[in-house]
């Protein structure tokens, strides 16, 4: 295969997946998350992260007693690749609601290596301390559990415990 080819081919890639960007922090904004369950000793925060230098949104309470949505405004396109950084260094729960062809369904991400009805572990290192980058297949993901999804769209995000997230978005095909 020639550099040419192998360049176009990378390039229609690349132009071919639409990304859209839920949340990067660098407006210094939260209004978009909204606390769903919990009231006291929670909070949101946006600020900055020096080990990344740049904005984060972190999240803070009493273990999981807590869960902030980020509602999703639904796109006409399929969106089934959803990507995100994050810091964490004790358990948390991260649900991904999706609208698909079959009706609602939900995702849940936690750390560890467990896969059990819906629920996907993310491995060990998500708890470390340290950003990390985490990319999903939605699609791939929920047909795991339900063959006949074969379209998805997110509808919201969900963060439960002591969590920084950061740069969550998502491309389509």
């Amino acid at each position: 295969m020639t550099i040419s080819k192998l360049l176009f081919i990378i390039f229609f890639t690349v132009v071919s997946l639409e990304a859209k960007i839920y949340e990067d922090a660098e407006d210094g904004q939260v209004s978009r998350w909204r606390l769903t369950n919990g009231q006291f000793n929670s909070s949101v925060k946006n600020r900055y992260d020096s080990d990344k230098k740049s904005h984060v949104i972190e999240f803070k309470g009493k273990g999981g007693d807590f869960a902030y949505e980020l509602k999703v405004n639904k796109l006409k396109k399929e969106t089934p690749f959803l990507s995100w950084e994050m810091k964490s260094s004790e358990d948390f729960v991260l649900i991904v609601l999706l609208d698909t062809n079959v009706g609602e369904r939900y995702l849940i991400y936690t750390p560890g290596t467990f896969k059990g009805y819906m629920q996907y572990g993310l491995g060990d290192s998500t708890v470390r301390g340290t950003w990390k980058t985490i990319e999903r297949n939605l699609k791939e993901d929920i047909s795991y559990f339900d063959n006949r999804v074969k379209k998805v769209s997110i509808k919201s995000f969900v963060v439960k415990g002591n969590v920084s997230i950061d740069n969550l978005m998502t491309t389509s095909p």
